[in-house]
């Protein structure tokens, strides 16, 4: 069954524009309901970003839709201001076929609503076409500040609405027919498999446990500050170089944040319970309130979970091992701990403030992220692909959710004389610079890589 994510506009304290009464965030969802309510009859799954008047960000956006996961995304605006009677656009950030194919379905369509003409325009400033990982179009109908449009868009709404649907509807048939040979392929023969014969291999058996990685803190939220050092930054370093691991040993990863960004708590709950990931680790450096000056290690648990519990002990065995002293596992009864579905673990590691941990911390920082995975990989019964020293070594200068941020950053890079890749990493875009079978050459090339200003990060890969 095919599966389409409808965005309305705005939305809560965002009105969107507005003509005295009329208000576009209300035009919005009540013209993406419509749409959707024609879609589920016709057999399409539909999911939404909102179904009430409530708020949303920009990243709670994209996070639904990425969570959600569709074979298109449409997002449903008017537009704003005056213009050109009637008004029609079409907004796409990735020129793809199956946009342009939407974009001109619904056009084509709208023309028996009134609206004759149309454009295709590219906007990669919008984070719901940009960032979102599925085809993704906005339209925008009617000028919001003409009274002729808003008369239009007012008496043929249900015109308009079964014209936007059956766009959709066209472009996911002729999508499904394109596609319809290739989707069923059986494997016949694979070394790696044991039984793939006659088997169709599909996304879901291709792929690992779903782990959520969380960078504790963020943004205006640095975390506990010792000189110019954030914990907020060594949290996000931390989480990168374990996701790396775990993607290298075929776990899916999702991370709540790859950027200096802060989220909030309920932004959090949300996009792990949407997510509905197999684990969610969230990692963080102990506060010294209270706390002596030992290199330790102890995660925070909530409630009866086995499972979580399974993964604080391997976490914790495992730093144990490379030198860190094992507090061991605490209850703590927190709301980011209280997921829906979730087994969530809160991992705090050395001492921020005390320089026995920081040290420790820095000469075994690879040696830390390669112990938390492992505790991870474990306890879902996988066996590590190799051991640290089978790795080889890169540099990585900029994990991004946007192709086009990575590219950009790989092109600076080039014009400086180094040799740059983009390596794709679940959903996001890594910046890779050398690649090294030992970790001093990789090391002294990470010196030089920040002293032209770069933050980085050491990866085996």
């Amino acid at each position: 069954m095919a599966k389409v994510i409808l965005d309305a506009g705005h939305g809560g304290s965002d009105l969107g524009d507005i003509n005295y009464s009329q208000m576009e965030k209300t035009d919005n969802l009540r013209l993406a309901l419509a749409v959707g309510e024609i879609l589920e009859q016709s057999g399409i799954e539909v999911a939404y970003t909102r179904t009430k008047d409530s708020y949303l960000s920009q990243i709670d956006r994209v996070n639904i839709a990425n969570a959600e996961g569709a074979d298109l995304l449409v997002s449903i605006h008017r537009l704003f201001g005056r213009g050109v009677s009637p008004g029609l656009g079409f907004f796409v950030a990735r020129e793809g076929e199956i946009e342009e194919k939407v974009a001109n379905n619904i056009g084509s369509n709208l023309s028996d609503a009134g609206y004759t003409n149309y454009e295709i325009i590219t906007r990669t400033d919008l984070p719901i076409l940009r960032d979102t990982n599925m085809p993704s179009v906005m339209v925008g109908i009617g000028f919001m500040k003409s009274e002729e449009e808003n008369l239009l868009f007012n008496t043929h709404f249900d015109d308009i609405a079964n014209a936007i649907a059956k766009g959709i509807i066209q472009t996911l048939e002729n999508q499904e027919n394109e596609n319809s040979s290739a989707s069923n392929i059986i494997i016949t023969s694979n070394s790696n498999c044991y039984s793939c014969k006659n088997k169709i291999i599909t996304k879901f058996d291709q792929r690992g446990p779903k782990v959520i990685l969380d960078a504790g803190h963020g943004g205006s939220d640095t975390g506990e500050v010792i000189d110019e050092n954030m914990e907020k930054n060594e949290n996000l370093k931390l989480t990168l170089a374990v996701g790396n691991i775990l993607m290298n040993n075929g776990v899916d990863v999702i991370y709540t944040r790859t950027t200096d960004i802060h989220i909030t708590k309920d932004e959090l709950i949300k996009f792990v319970n949407d997510t509905k990931g197999d684990l969610f680790v969230s990692m963080h450096r102990t506060s010294n309130v209270g706390r002596g000056t030992a290199a330790g290690a102890e995660c925070l648990v909530q409630g009866e979970d086995e499972f979580a519990r399974t993964v604080a002990d391997n976490i914790n065995n495992n730093l144990e091992e490379i030198g860190y002293v094992n507090i061991g596992n605490i209850q703590a009864d927190l709301d980011i701990l209280r997921f829906d579905s979730t087994p969530a673990v809160i991992v705090l590691i050395g001492i921020f403030r005390s320089n026995t941990n920081q040290m420790l911390y820095d000469i075994k920082f690879n040696e830390t992220a390669y112990a938390i995975a492992q505790g991870i990989i474990e306890s879902f019964g996988i066996n590590m692909v190799s051991a640290l020293s089978n790795y080889r070594y890169r540099i990585q200068v900029g994990l991004f959710r946007a192709y086009n941020q990575a590219l950009n950053l790989q092109t600076r890079l080039i014009m400086q004389g180094y040799t740059a890749d983009i390596v794709q990493q679940g959903d996001s875009f890594a910046v890779h610079v050398g690649d090294f079978s030992n970790i001093d050459g990789a090391a002294a090339l990470e010196l030089v890589i920040r002293f032209h200003g770069y933050n980085t990060l050491l990866v085996a890969v």
